[in-house]
Protein backbone atom coordinates (compact mmCIF):
# COMPACT_ATOMS: atom_id res chain seq x y z
CA UNK A 1 0.00 0.00 0.00
CA UNK A 2 2.36 2.16 0.38
CA UNK A 3 3.15 2.72 -3.83
CA UNK A 4 -0.52 3.75 -3.34
CA UNK A 5 0.57 6.75 -0.80
CA UNK A 6 1.36 9.23 -3.63
CA UNK A 7 -0.90 11.17 -5.74
CA UNK A 8 0.02 8.83 -8.70
CA UNK A 9 -0.67 5.72 -7.39
CA UNK A 10 -3.93 6.87 -5.97
CA UNK A 11 -5.10 8.10 -9.61
CA UNK A 12 -3.41 4.71 -10.84
CA UNK A 13 -5.99 2.60 -8.64
CA UNK A 14 -8.90 5.07 -9.40
CA UNK A 15 -8.57 5.13 -12.97
CA UNK A 16 -8.22 1.19 -12.69
CA UNK A 17 -11.23 1.19 -11.12
CA UNK A 18 -13.39 3.33 -12.59
CA UNK A 19 -12.54 2.69 -16.06
CA UNK A 20 -11.09 -0.89 -16.03
CA UNK A 21 -7.75 0.41 -17.81
CA UNK A 22 -4.83 2.67 -16.70
CA UNK A 23 -3.54 4.97 -19.41
CA UNK A 24 -1.09 7.34 -19.11
CA UNK A 25 2.48 8.88 -20.71
CA UNK A 26 5.90 8.57 -19.88
CA UNK A 27 9.30 9.15 -21.16
CA UNK A 28 12.28 6.28 -22.37
CA UNK A 29 15.28 6.64 -23.27
CA UNK A 30 15.88 5.46 -26.84
CA UNK A 31 18.90 5.28 -29.22
CA UNK A 32 17.67 8.47 -30.91
CA UNK A 33 17.56 10.26 -27.34
CA UNK A 34 13.78 10.91 -25.09
CA UNK A 35 10.81 9.44 -26.57
CA UNK A 36 7.25 10.28 -25.20
CA UNK A 37 6.07 6.27 -24.39
CA UNK A 38 1.92 6.00 -23.90
CA UNK A 39 1.34 2.92 -21.38
CA UNK A 40 -2.17 1.28 -21.50
CA UNK A 41 -2.42 -1.75 -19.50
CA UNK A 42 -6.18 -3.23 -19.22
CA UNK A 43 -7.23 -4.49 -15.67
CA UNK A 44 -9.61 -6.64 -13.62
CA UNK A 45 -12.72 -5.70 -12.62
CA UNK A 46 -11.99 -5.65 -9.05
CA UNK A 47 -9.46 -5.54 -7.10
CA UNK A 48 -8.54 -6.80 -3.78
CA UNK A 49 -6.01 -4.99 -1.25
CA UNK A 50 -5.31 -5.48 2.53
CA UNK A 51 -3.81 -2.41 5.00
CA UNK A 52 -3.80 -1.43 8.16
CA UNK A 53 -4.21 2.17 7.55
CA UNK A 54 -7.58 3.07 9.16
CA UNK A 55 -8.75 4.92 5.57
CA UNK A 56 -7.59 5.59 2.49
CA UNK A 57 -7.66 8.52 -0.05
CA UNK A 58 -11.33 9.74 0.26
CA UNK A 59 -11.63 9.36 -3.81
CA UNK A 60 -10.75 5.74 -3.79
CA UNK A 61 -12.82 5.37 -0.85
CA UNK A 62 -16.09 5.91 -3.18
CA UNK A 63 -14.48 3.29 -5.26
CA UNK A 64 -14.53 0.67 -3.00
CA UNK A 65 -15.90 -1.48 -0.11
CA UNK A 66 -14.31 -0.89 3.23
CA UNK A 67 -14.23 -4.00 5.79
CA UNK A 68 -12.45 -3.18 9.16
CA UNK A 69 -11.59 -6.08 11.23
CA UNK A 70 -10.99 -6.11 15.18
CA UNK A 71 -7.20 -7.58 15.71
CA UNK A 72 -8.04 -7.25 19.24
CA UNK A 73 -7.64 -10.47 22.35
CA UNK A 74 -11.14 -11.47 23.39
CA UNK A 75 -11.46 -11.18 27.17
CA UNK A 76 -12.50 -14.91 28.03
CA UNK A 77 -11.79 -17.44 25.37
CA UNK A 78 -14.58 -20.62 26.15
CA UNK A 79 -13.33 -23.47 27.99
Amino acid sequence: MAGLASDFGSYLLRTLLSEKLIRYETVEKTDAGLAPKLIEREGPTGLIVTTTWASMHPENETRMLSLAIKDDRPKHLPC
